[in-house]
């Protein structure tokens, strides 16, 4: 397996989107072809040549896919797809993409799940752009090498809290007969009538996504197991004859796997109103049980999911029960209380009862939105979010993984250990408990019981016994003492489950996995700090016990074949049981310590690791790829290794087990950031009326809001004139309508700022009503000849969704008149864009050199309406490690747009808040060479003051790379950490035959 060097800062600008003025702009060379592009950028689609995380059918070949009313069938084989959400559009870097992606794969999910924006690809009417950081084609592929199933959802609408949920900006500006969701807007509640121009554009859509989707089918040998069609879109707000040409205009263009929908929550909680299940193959929906900052979760949070089966099966007849938007988290609006708060609420015990409720329920198909949210950089956000959206989730914006990734990923481990069991299952009534309040569900699968028990509330553990069949008699367990549920907690009891060599007669831990290595039983069970747990086998044989007995007791019953351990869950433990024809080795450990073990599924069978922050893969000839975020013992399961030597490492060698313990990997200190000093600033000329910046007339009686004048996203700037016809004329006032965020200036003097924004963070939905301001000009500040200047921010549209379609309300200026005895008439022109944006003040390179010095924190003396600031910094971080650097901004009157080497990365409101500290993606971000950084302040009538401005790290992300290379023939472990070099790939390759440099940055 070959490291691949990083791309250099110029190629990675050039992949990122730059919205320097409206319509959108692209920065760099983002219209190469894909060849040149693959040539270029080879280690975005390079085979790896190794292994991440669980087995599937990815595989390069051909394989059929269906569905019964239980599972999702490959070959006719049950898979019970985990998914997770990931959003091309909110991760900017391309060099990102195969990290975030392996995070998924590595954490035993199976599957990904990708909205594909429409917007995003499409920045003007027929003009299609898949290159760079909009490449599907390289998305899919990556996908493909890493192995996981992909849930494909084009849309045409995808929502996701961006500008007009993913419509085509050109769209908002288009007539009455373009109904966006063929939905005419009448009020508070929209009346679904067929809009044939609409539905013509989302034609012209499917053909150019499906085109690219339809080589990476799963019965072409791709990744794609099901497309959706639309999303959240209800029978009582919509039109049918749409939704059939959706699904009809997939089939015509060979989309040839299941297609599903995704019903909006209302139907799942008792609420029906209506769906498409009789024309999807697949019925699915969204769920999100908490949406509320103020409110701690408990037991009653979770009585959405208890339900969720008897809501949706009526609907899901004969298709298995999915949930397509399972929540991952929540989304943060401006004013919000910040996702620090969000990750209280949203914390790794919550997940871990969602995401086992869900399988309670019998689902064999969810995807949680989102599993990796990252930024909604550039102009993209609709009003309800800022910049980050982290989104309190598994993988947090900065690509640290939080409690949350962990919990979902021992959930999916276990599930991925009995895929056999629980891809097929119904309501099991032989199962009872002495404490009913713990019993959440309990199901009999084709192979094996699983009980769930539950403790949602935030008092004292609980405790029960239960009672279920075990062959020709009830058995109860435990036979000693009781099952401890904790507080705010969740558990299956995996009972009567068939390995092959031996049955799991029942186990009250929760069992992370069990894989057959190298003829060797692995299972590894866990539980709380001191938890009593017990494990009862069925072994043929009388078995020898060996490893860390004095921490278990164990008793054979040679009449009943079982042999019972009982043990308490603290400091690790591993006991070996030689059972004749069977051996196994059962690691006894925490909750916390079973996070750090890893399924790696190969050839020559599963590998389980543990000691890591992570472990990426295992490639083709036996290298572990893994990183460290402070220190780790790694102990390998592994089916080809069984008596290895480490250089320059302690290895206690387990000959009993088959197993070996490599010890301390540490994790290198972060690299010193730089102080950012030597600030450039310049007076930016928007009340000048700038000549160079083009603009466009608008006539008398002519609407005047961006929208309509072909300026979709970010700023307007409306220039009026007006004579003073009559001299000494005074009381006059302006009067305007507009959205959402703007100034007046008056012959270069500021008479008012306003806002109309929304203030409600968690819906951000607004009434398409008159908002109309009126600001009085003093009479000193007239001429006879006056120029209007109004600067106007669009904090994106609306998201037209549910019961409003509201994408189309206005933004900028939608009338703005003077008021007053013998009021003259204005001219008005508009541009778009702000003057610097128009210019490249944000690029590097740009000459700079005639600005003015300044310090910050600074207190502009001109009080100008818009500066400019622009300062170069450069890196120098530790390769082979993820140092990931956010900026600080302490303050910014009023308002911020900050760039990175040219990429719109950050959006900043200094009255609302909540984000001072936005993150800059490596890839944009350039960590061992130069960076340019500019920040545009937007003076609204205060000081215009920048406070200070500073990188920080963000210490939770960090980690080092390391990769072991294991080779059995030589029965030794050669071990580096990776350098990234610079240089030719055949120079690199070179180096990499002799030094084994394992691990690389930018997968």
């Amino acid at each position: 397996m070959m490291a691949l060097p990083r791309i250099s800062s110029i190629s990675a600008v050039a992949l990122a989107l730059i919205f320097a003025a409206s319509p959108l702009a692209s920065a760099g060379n983002l219209n190469q072809t894909h060849e040149n592009y693959f040539a270029e950028n080879p280690y975005v689609y390079i085979e790896q040549g190794g292994y991440c995380g669980v087995l599937t059918k990815v595989d390069g070949n051909p394989h059929s896919v269906s569905f019964d009313r239980y599972s999702l069938l490959i070959d006719g084989e049950r898979e019970f797809i985990a998914s997770g959400e990931f959003n091309l559009y909110r991760c900017p870097s391309v060099e990102q993409w195969r990290d975030r992606l392996e995070k998924i794969k590595a954490s035993g999910f199976n599957c990904v799940d990708l909205y594909i924006s429409w917007a995003y690809h499409c920045t003007a009417e027929g003009v299609y752009d898949f290159s760079g950081n909009r490449d599907v084609d390289i998305l899919l592929r990556i996908c493909e090498d890493l192995g996981l199933y992909v849930l494909f959802r084009p849309g045409p609408y995808v929502c996701s809290e961006v500008h007009a949920g993913g419509l085509p900006g050109w769209l908002l500006g288009k007539g009455a007969d373009v109904l966006l969701r063929c939905q005419l807007p009448t009020g508070l509640s929209p009346v679904g009538v067929y809009s044939p121009a609409y539905v013509q554009y989302c034609m012209d859509w499917f053909d150019q996504i499906l085109s690219i989707a339809r080589p990476h089918l799963i019965t072409n040998g791709g990744s794609i197991v099901c497309v959706q069609i639309e999303n959240e879109y209800n029978q009582a707000t919509g039109n049918r004859q749409y939704m059939q040409e959706l699904y009809d205009g997939c089939r015509q263009r060979g989309i040839n796997v299941p297609i599903f929908t995704n019903e909006w929550v209302y139907a799942e909680i008792g609420m029906p109103l209506g769906d498409w299940s009789d024309l999807a193959d697949i019925y699915a929906s969204d769920l999100y049980p908490a949406q509320d900052a103020s409110k701690p979760w408990d037991t009653s949070t979770f009585s959405v999911l208890d339900t969720l089966e008897s809501n949706q099966r009526p609907y899901a007849t004969d298709s298995p029960l999915f949930i397509t938007e399972l929540q991952g988290g929540w989304y943060d609006g401006w004013g919000g209380v910040g996702y620090d708060h969000w990750r209280t609420i949203f914390n790794g015990d919550y997940f871990n009862i969602v995401d086992k409720s869900i399988v309670g329920q019998g689902f064999t198909m969810f995807n949680h939105y989102v599993f990796y949210g990252g930024t909604t950089w550039g102009y993209w956000g609709d009003p309800n979010v800022y910049t980050s959206y982290d989104y309190a989730t598994a993988i947090r914006e900065s690509g640290g993984l939080s409690d949350v990734y962990y919990a979902m990923k021992r959930n999916a481990m276990t599930i991925d250990a009995f895929k056999d069991g629980l891809a097929k299952t119904d309501v099991a009534d032989t199962v009872t408990a002495t404490n009913s309040t713990v019993l959440y569900k309990a199901r009999q699968g084709d192979n094996g019981i699983f009980t769930f028990l539950r403790n949602a509330d935030n008092g004292s553990a609980l405790y029960t016994k239960l009672t279920m069949p075990s062959g020709w008699k009830n058995i109860t367990i435990p036979a000693q003492g009781n099952i401890s549920v904790p507080q705010r907690s969740m558990k299956i009891v995996v009972s009567n489950y068939d390995a092959g060599d031996f049955k799991v007669s029942y186990c009250t831990s929760d069992i992370l996995t069990m894989k057959k290595i190298g003829g060797k039983w692995v299972m590894i069970v866990y539980g709380d700090q001191g938890m009593e747990g017990e494990l009862l086998l069925d072994i043929k044989e009388s078995p020898q016990i060996s490893g860390d007995v004095q921490n278990v007791q164990y008793e054979w019953n040679e009449a009943a074949d079982d042999l019972r351990l009982n043990f308490k869950h603290a400091e690790r433990s591993i006991v070996n049981i030689d059972g004749g024809n069977v051996d196994i080795v059962i690691v006894i450990t925490t909750e916390s310590d079973a996070d750090q073990f890893w399924v790696t599924e190969t050839e020559e069978g599963p590998w389980i690791i543990g000691g890591p922050y992570l472990v990426r893969g295992i490639s083709s000839s036996g290298e572990i790829n893994f990183d460290v975020d402070e220190t780790a013992n790694l102990l390998v399961f592994s089916p080809n290794v069984e008596k290895p030597e480490a250089e320059g490492k302690n290895v206690h060698e387990l000959a009993d087990i088959g197993a070996c313990i490599i010890g301390n990997f540490n994790s290198s200190a972060p690299k010193e950031l730089p102080v950012l000093t030597d600030w450039k600033y310049r007076v930016s000329p928007e009340l000048e009326g700038a000549s160079e910046i083009q603009s466009k007339t608008i006539g008398i009686g002519e609407p005047m809001d961006m929208f309509s004048n072909g300026y979709y996203y970010g700023h307007a700037i409306y220039s009026g004139t007006f004579a003073q016809t009559i001299p000494g004329l005074s009381g006059l006032a302006l009067e305007i309508d507009a959205r959402t965020s703007y100034s007046v200036y008056v012959n270069g003097v500021h008479i008012g700022s306003h806002t109309s924004y929304q203030e409600n963070p968690a819906t951000g939905f607004e009434l398409d009503a008159p908002d109309q301001q009126v600001f009085q000009i003093p009479a000193d500040a007239l001429g006879d000849t006056n120029t209007i200047i109004i600067i106007a921010e669009n904090l994106g549209a609306n998201q037209n969704f549910g019961f409003f379609a509201d994408a189309k309300f206005f933004r900028g200026v939608r009338s703005a008149t003077l008021i007053g005895a013998s009021a003259p008439l204005i001219s008005w022109e508009i541009s778009g864009g702000l003057y610097g944006e128009n210019l490249d003040w944000d690029e590097p390179g740009f000459d700079d050199s005639n600005w003015q010095d300044v310090s910050l924190p600074y207190v502009p003396q001109n009080q100008s309406a818009v500066g400019w600031y622009r300062t170069e910094f450069e890196l120098n971080l530790s390769q082979g490690s993820d140092q990931p650097i956010g900026l600080v901004l302490e303050s910014a009157h009023s308002k911020a747009t900050i760039y990175l080497n040219g990429v719109l990365i950050g959006r900043y409101w200094n009255e609302k808040g909540p984000q001072h500290k936005f993150y800059l993606p490596e890839g944009i971000l350039n960590t061992n060479g130069r960076n340019t950084l500019a920040i545009a302040v937007w003076n609204m009538g205060e000081d215009g003051a920048i406070g200070k401005v500073s990188l920080e790290g963000f210490n939770y992300s960090y980690s080092t790379h390391y990769s072991l290379s294991m080779n059995a023939e030589e029965e030794k472990l050669i071990m580096m950490q990776p350098a990234i070099m610079a240089g030719v790939l055949a120079a690199m390759a070179l180096a990499l035959i002799a030094a084994y440099v394992l691990v690389k940055r930018g997968k």
